[in-house]
């Protein structure tokens, strides 16, 4: 497992275990929202692979695969 998968990994089972502890329940913007400014963001530090919030983006353009169908861009609900 990569560094990456082992941050995030950690930033979802602390968003699993608090959503399950306070019976909260929300869309998936929300819940995306949730992980990174209250699991993901605490992540961040030098020497890890990801130093600064900056890295972490939400509802990010970015080219699409061309075989993923006709569409140029397209939005990503988290992008590291």
């Amino acid at each position: 497992m990569t560094k990456i998968d082992t941050i995030i990994r950690q930033a979802l089972k602390e968003f699993t275990a608090k959503v399950f502890a306070d019976l909260w329940w929300g869309k998936e913007r929300e819940v995306v929202s949730r992980v990174v400014f209250d699991h993901l963001i605490k992540q961040c530090r030098l020497g890890s692979v990801i130093i600064d919030s900056a890295q972490i983006g939400i509802e990010v353009r970015t080219p699409n695969a061309e075989s993923m169908g006709v569409k140029r861009e397209v939005c990503k609900d988290l992008m590291i």
